[in-house]
């Protein structure tokens, strides 16, 4: 039939099937490696979970926390500053 060279040059309606299948492949390989290694928004995605994990120590530490903060409170207010 054709040689490997010729079948690059030919129009794409004159190429063959695999030859079309081969291409599309090899552009969904390029896509998904594209998506696979592109790094935008996560650092928006690690400042959510960090802010998850905060809010969820709160919640489970809040009688501590907020005994805590008493206790220092108190402490400044019955000190005297000369």
């Amino acid at each position: 039939m054709y040689e490997e060279n010729q079948v690059k040059n030919l129009p794409k309606a004159r190429r063959g099937r695999r030859e079309n299948k081969e291409e599309k492949m090899e552009g969904l390989v390029k896509k998904i490696t594209r998506i696979w290694l592109d790094d935008s928004g996560m650092e928006l995605v690690q400042v959510g979970i960090l802010i998850a994990i905060a809010i969820g120590l709160g919640i489970i530490f809040k009688t501590e926390i907020s005994t805590f903060v008493n206790d220092v409170f108190s402490g400044l207010t019955a000190s005297s500053f000369k």
